[in-house]
């Protein structure tokens, strides 16, 4: 009897194990076409073609913050530092005509050897040149920079070449407009505007600048048109820090004298604008006058008598 179940259990277990197999293989079978997987190349190459584009965006921020460094350092290649704080003296053909007094603040101011008055100035400095704003902003005048066979710092300006040199511990003090010396030898400062001012053509016209008090000035312009006949204008203002005395209140009259010496005044107008300026020739300083109404004082010099 045992034997015979053994034998019932042994038949079923071997047809149980042939039956598995059979469902095993049936299901390989059916999992034969695996479904399509995520699409993982998809999202990579994406993220690949983004990471491309940004660093593309990234290279090219980068070229163009390179490309303003380089322009900024090619601007600033373009400036220059020709003169520095200090006193300055311009010789041509070996005499000295004219000293630059430069302060730190790129501002200075002329000074004739003899005279010592001078035209205040604001300055930039270029790689080849240097451009001074004599006595007004308006003024653009250039001095082409370079240095000569023997090492010397050379400008032309006005078409006139100059050897230039700094004075080495000049006090700037020392040539301070209209300095000279009494008969006890004490240090006597003068006034540099007040004064008597003829015109260097046809001296037909004066200019005198009078101090009224403080740093106000009275200027009375003749000019005469004839033996008989002048014109004159009155007007008064501050000369500021570059020797420019702009105004508005000018008075001018028409004279005109007999034969008796008598004369008869008519008054034209009374707010009359314009400005008297210092300026210098190379040889002489005097001033300019730009009348704003008429312009009865263009392409005149005034020199001071």
């Amino acid at each position: 009897m045992k034997k015979t179940l053994l034998f019932i259990c042994a038949f079923a277990m071997t047809s149980a194990l042939t039956s598995c197999g059979a469902e095993t293989g049936s299901s390989a079978g059916a999992n034969a076409s695996f479904p399509k997987q995520p699409v993982t190349t998809t999202v990579a190459e994406t993220v690949t073609e983004e990471t491309v584009t940004e660093t593309t965006a990234v290279s090219t921020d980068e070229a163009e913050v390179t490309t303003a460094a380089e322009n900024a350092a090619d601007t600033a290649s373009e400036a220059g530092s020709w003169f520095g704080e200090g006193v300055y003296e311009l010789l041509n053909n070996g005499t000295t005509e004219v000293y630059y007094v430069f302060n730190g603040d790129n501002s200075g101011r002329t000074c004739d050897p003899e005279r010592k008055i001078g035209i205040g100035f604001n300055f930039e400095q270029y790689k080849d040149k240097v451009v001074f704003h004599m006595g007004s902003v308006d003024d653009n005048t250039e001095m082409a920079m370079s240095y000569d066979a023997n090492g010397n710092m050379s400008g032309v300006i006005n078409g006139k070449t100059y050897t230039i040199r700094k004075v080495e511990g000049a006090e700037p003090s020392a040539f301070e407009p209209a300095v000279s010396d009494d008969q006890q030898s004490k240090p006597m400062i003068e006034d540099a505007f007040e004064g008597t001012y003829s015109e260097s053509h046809a001296h037909r016209g004066v200019i005198t600048v009078t101090n009224a008090g403080g740093s106000t000035y009275n200027v009375h312009i003749r000019w005469a048109g004839s033996a008989s006949e002048e014109a004159v204008w009155d007007f008064s203002g501050e000369f500021n820090g570059r020797q420019v005395l702009n105004y508005s209140n000018c008075t001018k009259t028409h004279n005109i004298y007999d034969e008796n010496g008598l004369v008869s005044s008519e008054v034209e107008y009374t707010d009359g604008k314009g400005y008297l300026q210092i300026a210098e020739d190379g040889e002489n300083v005097g001033f300019t006058w730009q009348d704003d109404v008429e312009g009865a004082g263009d392409d005149s010099y005034f020199i001071k008598e």
